[in-house]
Formats: C-alpha cells, sequence, structure tokens
C-alpha cells in the first residue's frame, strides 16, 4: 500500500511539473510569435523608407537576420536592432 501511495504521489509530482513546464513554454511561444509579427511590421517600415544609409541597412539585415532566429532571444534581439535602425533614418517606429 505504501508503495502505490508513493507512485501515485510521484505521478501526481511529475504531471504538476510537466503542466507548469508546458504553461511557460506556451507564454515564451506567444512572445516569440508576437516579436516576429513586430519585427515584420518594421522590416516593412523600413523598407518603405529607401534609405542609402549603409549602417542603418547592416542594422536591419542584423535585425532581420536575428528575428529569423529560432532562438527565444532572437526575435527580440531582431526588434530592438529594427528599432534602432529606424532611428538611425529619423523615423519612430510604429506600434
Amino acid at each position: 500500500m505504501l508503495k502505490y501511495t508513493v507512485m501515485v504521489g510521484t505521478t501526481l509530482a511529475l504531471l504538476t511539473t510537466a503542466g507548469v513546464a508546458m504553461a511557460q513554454s506556451n507564454d515564451g511561444m506567444k512572445a516569440m510569435l508576437a516579436d516576429q509579427a513586430r519585427c515584420e511590421m518594421l522590416m516593412k517600415q523600413f523598407d518603405a523608407e529607401k534609405t542609402n544609409n549603409q549602417e542603418a541597412l547592416a542594422l536591419r539585415q542584423k535585425g532581420e537576420n536575428d528575428c529569423k532566429d529560432s532562438n527565444a532571444e532572437g526575435p527580440q534581439a531582431g526588434v530592438q536592432e529594427l528599432e534602432k535602425a529606424l532611428k538611425m533614418i529619423n523615423v519612430t517606429p510604429s506600434h
């Protein structure tokens, strides 16, 4: 009986931990998708400006590369790079 109780308790603990991990994973995925959508919007905004500023163009490219990164931090870093590139050409990033 004791062995059965321990097994049930362990199973419940594992299921609870897995549920929490999945919820956190879903939140991270939602944030990454939101950042990727923001990346697309900022790239379109930058491209509409038709600039020749080489430093801003390089930042825009770096931002695009970061946005395509499957690492969770990639799209977030991409947004930051794209915002910097827009500011460099005196354009306020849209929200």
